[in-house]
């Protein structure tokens, strides 16, 4: 993704804890977005101590839960062999990185996928990156990478820009992380810290936000409608 231009503001400075708590965002951020990817796809910077030392440090500004949990992550990451990747998070795994498989059915039938829950939560996804500039590439809009690098490059957002990615987060995707949080909680992976490293930065932006009840009871996601909605307008 390219950062998006006309979303971040111009002309009055911000004020300068707002955009240091935006500049630690988009770090944390960026790194969990990085982490969260296929091992042999990863920056290997990223994983240095160097990188690792910076990113606690953005993080702090978040919480010090945050900071536990993206150490632990780290400690632990190396003992992650790539079948176990795969297993857990990619080909058929147990918790897959698409947010909208935690919240909506999957459609039995061709016909059923086009006018699906699942296939409109993309499109909405899909609006709303479009509404910040950004392009998401050939994978699905809720993979869950894509969407925390969203997150990373809209961190500076101000006024209406801001409280629409404010509505996107609590409507669109925190439902979907909190689940999946829940579903990595009950395996013995260090990717558990993420997501709760993850949770914390939605929580540190939103407030509290109620723990989503599982699919079929009530999690899906309130799209928020913005088709036709440009940047500018």
């Amino acid at each position: 993704m390219k950062p998006p231009e006309s979303a971040l503001a111009a002309g009055t400075p911000a004020d300068s804890d707002a955009t240091h708590d935006a500049d630690a965002l988009t770090a944390v951020y960026r790194m969990i977005s990085e982490w969260f990817l296929y091992p042999e796809e990863i920056d290997p910077l990223t994983l240095t101590d160097e990188a690792v030392r910076d990113v606690l440090v953005d993080a702090e500004a978040i919480g010090t839960e945050t900071v536990v949990h993206l150490r632990e992550f780290r400690a632990g990451y190396d003992s992650v062999a790539v079948e176990d990747y795969l297993a857990l998070l990619e080909l058929n795994p147990r918790c897959p990185l698409y947010l909208g498989s935690y919240q909506f059915d999957e459609p039995t039938t061709c016909a059923a996928a086009g006018v699906s829950d699942r296939n409109q939560y993309m499109i909405e996804i899909g609006n709303i990156f479009k509404h910040f500039g950004l392009e998401i590439g050939a994978e699905m809009p809720d993979f869950l990478p894509a969407v925390v690098e969203f997150l990373a490059l809209t961190a500076g957002a101000r006024g209406d820009d801001a409280a629409l990615r404010l509505r996107f987060i609590e409507r669109m995707i925190w439902p979907g992380v909190r689940l999946f949080a829940q579903k990595l909680a009950t395996e013995d992976t260090p990717y558990s810290h993420l997501a709760e490293a993850l949770s914390d930065c939605l929580r540190h932006e939103a407030g509290d936000l109620p723990e989503p009840e599982p699919k079929g009871q009530g999690a899906k996601s309130e799209l928020i409608q913005i088709e036709g909605v440009t940047a500018n307008g």
